[in-house]
């Protein structure tokens, strides 16, 4: 009889000591979800994992290093001016401003992200577009002084704009320098391509890419009424829009309206000036005067008015062709 109760005593032991680890792997199991689906085979077989997305930019604008000078910051919707702190972030949209300290040298830098590096490096103004949250594009307005910019140059293209009133610079990777000053009758710009590419846009111009050591000067009134382009190093095409010109289907009978453009290559012996006529009617911008000149003087001449096309045609440096 006492052994019956102890070997029903063992077998209770045994039964309640089974319920409690199946219970401890059930736990156990609902703390930590199993892998997906094909998990445990891809790292059996040594399969690669799929890499993440590559993050260029940090949510907010990094003040990086202050070596000399001193900077400060506006940040959106308010009045006071805050200085700039080493290792602090500032909310896109801030505009900064860097000065010398009695006349001294200036030497600071922000990050837009870990690999995307804004150098100053004498009196300067700058801003940064805010955007909505999750964004992942980033524009730099320029304001005033020289700003250098480095990317990475995997950079995709439409990531990074740098902007100003009369012209944009877009799918910006590698390195660039610009020098912008603004003033009453107008601004100037100094465009370096220095490694990597970008595009350069204004009104009735566009450069579709300017590679390493490219640079432009562009000067442009202030009633955008003129703009002159002229090559400082390197050859890149340029685009010039000469309007509508009218196209007929002679099989359907049909006459339609289609942009007309002229291709040049500006070089550091070439100048581009576009006059911007206004309408006799209504006084707006109603036709372009686009003069492309050598330094000697010679010229080719485009005049696009109403549509209709007038071409004075000189020994130009650099004859254009139509698009």
């Amino acid at each position: 009889m006492q052994m019956t109760m102890s070997k029903r005593s063992a077998i209770a032991v045994a039964v309640a000591f089974a319920c409690f680890a199946l219970l401890s792997v059930r736990g156990q199991d609902e703390e930590a979800p199993a892998p997906a689906e094909g998990e445990n085979a891809a790292q059996a077989e040594g399969a690669p994992v799929a890499a993440k997305p590559e993050k260029f930019f940090y949510p907010l604008l990094r003040c990086l290093r202050i070596d000399d000078g001193v900077a400060q910051v506006l940040k959106p919707r308010t009045k006071d001016w805050v200085v700039a702190e080493e290792g602090k972030f500032y909310p896109l949209g801030s505009v900064i401003r860097v000065e010398s300290v009695e006349n001294g040298p200036v030497g600071v830098k922000f990050a837009f992200g870990e690999k995307a590096i804004l150098t100053v490096t004498n009196a300067a103004e700058f801003a940064t577009k805010e955007i909505e949250i999750g964004e992942k594009t980033r524009t730099l307005i320029l304001k005033g002084g020289r700003l250098g910019l480095d990317l990475p140059r995997t950079l995709p293209d439409g990531l990074f704009t740098v902007s100003a009133p009369f012209f944009t610079c877009s799918n910006l990777a590698g390195e660039s320098v610009f020098e912008y000053s603004a003033g009453g009758d107008g601004d100037e710009a100094v465009i370096r391509c220095v490694t990597g590419s970008m595009a350069l846009e204004g009104r009735h111009y566009k450069v579709e890419r300017m590679g390493a050591a490219n640079q432009i000067r562009i000067r442009t009134t202030g009633d955008d009424r003129f703009t002159s382009m002229r090559g400082e190093s390197g050859d890149c095409k340029v685009l010039l829009e000469q309007g509508l010109i009218q196209q007929k289907n002679f099989e359907t009978g049909e006459v339609k309206d289609v942009p007309k453009t002229l291709e040049f290559s500006l070089s550091p012996q070439c100048a581009i000036k576009i006059f911007r006529d206004k309408s006799p009617v209504g006084g707006a911008h109603g036709g372009v005067h686009d003069d492309v000149q050598s330094l000697g003087g010679h010229a080719e001449q485009v005049r696009v008015r109403g549509g209709s096309l007038e071409r004075q045609l000189g020994r130009a440096c650099r004859r254009g062709r139509g698009a």
